[in-house]
């Protein structure tokens, strides 16, 4: 997704001709592209393989027995693009990844089918000994036991690199659950 600004470049890059941006907008509308705000993937998302991962849940689990981790964070500045144009049943989706600065602010969030059950917050970013210590404080307490079926015993986590620790892996089982890796 380009803004009208990099449209109106890469047109003089391929035409050498000039173009105002009014021409542009109405061009755009001609063509029934409307403003939208972007998407972003991530590069490596593969389709098949997230399908065939949700299909393995859904044959082994409930929805109540899982228990979903997942960390987000935030800059003081985040110079991202939120809007695009795309055709009408298409999404803007923007290829440039994220430009972020300034102080970091993590979260790990714990879900489960109830709503956010617990999260745990940090200045910076997680470490493993940071994780782990909000794991053994802020997810563990909520772990059921996944052998009677209990709901929240099935912890849902990517495939980051501190999460693929061992020792998380032990806190979790010890509570009673199991992991199951995005």
């Amino acid at each position: 997704a380009d803004t009208l600004v990099e449209l109106k470049q890469r047109w003089f890059e391929q035409t050498g001709a000039t173009i105002d941006l009014p021409t542009i907008c109405r061009a755009m509308a001609l063509l029934v592209y409307t403003r939208k705000r972007l998407t972003a993937y991530c590069k490596r998302r593969d389709e098949r393989k997230s399908l065939r991962w949700r299909q393995y849940v859904i044959d082994r689990f409930t929805p109540q027995q899982l228990l979903i981790l997942d960390e987000t964070a935030k800059d003081d500045r985040v110079f991202n693009r939120t809007y695009g144009f795309a055709p009408p049943g298409k999404p803007a989706i923007s290829k440039r990844g994220f430009n972020l600065r300034g102080q970091r602010y993590s979260t790990l969030g714990v879900f489960s089918l109830k709503g956010m059950v617990d999260c745990a917050h940090k200045k910076g970013g997680f470490k493993k000994r940071s994780f782990l210590d909000a794991v053994q404080n802020h997810v563990v307490p909520h772990i059921g036991i996944f052998e009677e079926g209990e709901d929240q015993s099935v912890v849902v986590i990517d495939n980051c690199r501190i999460h693929k620790q061992h020792k998380f892996v032990e806190m979790v089982e010890a509570a009673g659950g199991i992991v199951v890796w995005l």
